[in-house]
């Protein structure tokens, strides 16, 4: 993992984690966005899961290095952050990306819990990514505008979450599809932030494994 300093639109600076691909020919990129606790090493372990089935990921941090340790931190830290801002840092990330000779040039974006919620606005308001999956994140409504999606979503949710509700996943998908789009659902039955492994009590092996498995499918379809 190597830590890079980039511009936002507006000036400001941020970081971001890239975790290249293996060897070889360039790869599709990936913008990952973390998850509403901040830019963790667990967010970095997912970088690296992701890079090892063949991307290049770009882990970018929308907190300005702030991490949270509870989930009352974590909660203020989200609440202060605004999903349109933050998806302008995701297109930065996407731009400069997309510039590094170990990529092809494809992109996608994929985020979990908070960071699901800021990949559903980025497939409204991001342009340089081609294909998005979200995961148990739902944004308000305010934020998106399905007739602008810019490429395919596959969305991932819990069958039993008090956070994202997956009805509310579906009733977003159906306006992307109502809308011309093209966007599917998957219902897992592990609970929210099941694909966060360093958590045992959130943590579901088999649909962290099919979800996993089915995200890469996708992006490998849509991207290569």
């Amino acid at each position: 993992m190597q830590e890079h300093t980039l511009t936002a639109p507006d000036g400001t600076s941020f970081r971001a984690h890239l975790t290249p691909a293996p060897t070889g020919p360039a790869r599709p990129g990936l913008v990952m966005v973390h998850e509403w606790y901040g830019l963790t090493p667990e967010i970095d372990r997912m970088a690296a899961q992701f890079a090892a089935a063949g991307f290049v990921v770009a882990a970018v941090d929308v907190y300005d290095g702030q991490v949270a340790t509870t989930d009352a931190e974590a909660f203020a830290l989200m609440n202060a952050m605004n999903s349109l801002e933050a998806a302008t840092r995701v297109a930065a990330t996407a731009r400069w990306l997309a510039a590094d000779a170990r990529c092809s040039g494809r992109i996608g974006v994929v985020g979990f819990c908070m960071g699901g919620a800021i990949t559903f606005v980025s497939a409204c308001h991001v342009p340089e990514a081609s294909a998005f999956a979200p995961f148990y994140g739902v944004p308000r409504a305010s934020y998106m505008d399905p007739p602008l999606t810019h490429g395919p979503v596959q969305a991932h949710f819990a069958r039993e979450d008090a956070f994202a509700n997956p009805a509310r996943a579906e009733a977003l998908v159906s306006q992307i599809s109502a809308a011309g789009g093209r966007a599917e659902l998957h219902v897992y039955d592990g609970g929210h932030a099941f694909m966060r492994a360093s958590d045992p009590q959130a943590h579901h092996a088999p649909s962290a494994m099919l979800a996993f498995e089915r995200c890469v499918a996708f992006f490998h379809a849509e991207l290569d």
